[in-house]
């Protein structure tokens, strides 16, 4: 039997290249290997552990996350290969897994992330410490102090702003913090996972499942009321709407599900005096933080739920609400509480933080 030399040198290679980047056996492109075997750490990241000459001071993507990310990942995870939906040859690409907790997860081979560049390399000490300081630091873009709060994927429509009607549900500032924080999330209904062709990021996507003026008819309505846990949103462990959550809902889509927003212009004041904690802090939490910081699955332990979580974190809230530089924003890069929630907040923690 005559075998094909040509052939099978080049069947040879295929296999080796689909085996390079096959992801979940973590393994690195051959070609890849040479360049990195100096520098990869051959032994687990130790957080106390001090490299000489890495400095975290400012950590901004371009200078310091891009080369790594070149270095160990674009190989497999780039615009043309993009293996698990991520690219991590952009800014907007890399930001998905950093904020999401898998970036860091995945590099440290916590437990519960698939082990990056593979299961028994380790990228070095202070390459870790870089990642860990530039998402601690709030994902700065360049040395200039760029943030991602101007980058936004997937705008929404501009809404109509009017003056604030107590008997009017605004998308803007009511229905849309919702839906963020409880539903598009990352293996959700955010703009990369969306679970079911379903994305709840913006005005335009959330209109898909919504019929104005009819919430019975809506497949956002009835998800939220629906009894089996299979079906019901949110989903599992992120704790379903309460009953004035829903009603909130169910009035903004039989008022026509308007993409609208308000101004206080209307009392020309917001009232920051004798805060309460149940009465005003707690509700903006509900409405804007709850799905990720609730008792359930508080995301990185944070729990906004309670007095005594809330107290436990105060000391950062204002830095994170205000998106200041050097806090995680919240409640997203590209979503902030409005100005009297703000102030709400800080004067309820400059009135003494009482539980009350």
């Amino acid at each position: 039997m005559r075998i094909n030399i040509k052939q099978t040198i080049t069947t040879f290679i295929l296999i080796i290249l689909v085996f390079a980047c096959t992801h979940d056996g973590a393994l690195l492109n051959p070609l890849f290997t040479s360049r990195i075997n100096d520098t990869v750490a051959k032994t687990p990241f130790d957080s106390t552990t001090t490299t000489s000459g890495c400095d975290t001071t400012k950590i901004n993507y371009v200078e310091h996350i891009k080369p790594i990310m070149t270095k160990y990942c674009t190989s497999c995870h780039s615009t043309n290969l993009k293996l698990g939906g991520y690219d991590l040859s952009t800014y907007a690409g890399t930001l998905i897994p950093a904020k999401s907790g898998k970036l860091l997860g995945s590099v440290l081979h916590g437990t519960g992330f698939i082990p990056m560049p593979s299961t028994n390399q380790f990228i070095s000490t202070c390459e870790v410490s870089l990642i860990k300081r530039w998402i601690e630091q709030a994902y700065l873009v360049d040395s200039v102090g760029s943030s991602d709060t101007a980058i936004i994927v997937n705008p929404p429509v501009t809404p109509s702003v009017n003056t604030c009607n107590p008997d009017t549900v605004y998308f803007a500032s009511q229905i849309l913090p919702l839906m963020v924080s409880s539903c598009a999330m990352s293996g959700c209904h955010d703009v990369i996972s969306k679970k079911d062709g379903v994305i709840m990021t913006d005005y335009t996507n959330i209109m898909k499942i919504v019929k104005a003026n009819d919430p019975n008819g809506s497949k956002l309505y009835k998800s939220l009321i629906d009894t089996d846990l299979e079906d019901r949103m949110p989903m599992s462990p992120i704790p379903p709407f309460n009953q004035t959550q829903i009603a909130l809902v169910y009035k903004w889509i039989a008022q026509g599900a308007k993409n609208n927003a308000c101004t206080n212009t209307t009392s020309g004041t917001c009232t920051t005096t004798n805060m309460s904690f149940s009465k005003d802090v707690l509700p903006i939490f509900t409405s804007n933080c709850n799905g990720c910081h609730n008792a359930v699955a508080p995301s990185a332990g944070i729990n906004l739920t309670t007095y005594s979580g809330t107290i436990s974190i105060s000391a950062r809230i204002i830095g994170s609400i205000t998106h200041a530089a050097g806090f995680s924003p919240m409640p997203t890069s590209t979503i902030k509480l409005s100005d009297c929630d703000i102030s709400k907040i800080s004067a309820w923690i400059n009135q003494g933080k009482l539980n009350n």
